[in-house]
């Protein structure tokens, strides 16, 4: 087994070689230009199935993994959860008897309500890197469509 994979990465080495090598010819035209974006926003959809929720001393929680929330965003960058309500409709949390805290990788949302843990909830996940945070002043954070209007978030 070691000699037919030795073998195939030799072939493909050399292949690799020549096809490199052989590439002439003059640079193509300038593509179109792109939208622009902002690579110090990050957003995510995330979506919990009735079960996923656990009874805990009159809350219910949950735990949710993230990489978006980094240890960089701990420190010095914003958090924000919204919750969708429907119809393109979403409400900051803290939203009524909602909640969220985070920590790096980490996000527990927690409601008093039992009603959202019958049902698939949709929530959006909003990171922003510390050095935005001067440049949106007057921005109202609690405000979804504002806030994707302002950093050219994609649903």
């Amino acid at each position: 087994m070691k000699k037919m994979f030795y073998r195939f990465f030799v072939v493909a080495s050399v292949c690799s070689i020549f096809l490199i090598i052989g590439c002439e010819g003059s640079e193509g035209p300038v593509g179109p230009a792109g939208e622009d974006g902002n690579a110090n926003v990050k957003s995510e959809i995330i979506r919990v199935f009735g079960y996923d929720w656990e009874y805990i001393d009159g809350l219910y929680g949950i735990d949710i993994y993230t990489s978006l929330i980094t240890q960089d965003i701990v420190n010095s960058g914003l958090v924000y959860v919204f919750l969708e309500a429907g119809d393109g409709i979403w409400f900051a949390l803290p939203y009524q008897t909602m909640g969220f805290a985070f920590g790096q990788n980490d996000l527990a949302i927690w409601t008093q309500g039992q009603a959202v843990t019958t049902q698939t909830t949709t929530f959006r996940l909003v990171v922003i890197e510390g050095e935005l945070i001067g440049k949106a002043a007057g921005i109202n954070f609690k405000n979804y469509e504002e806030v994707k209007s302002f950093f050219n978030l994609k649903d």
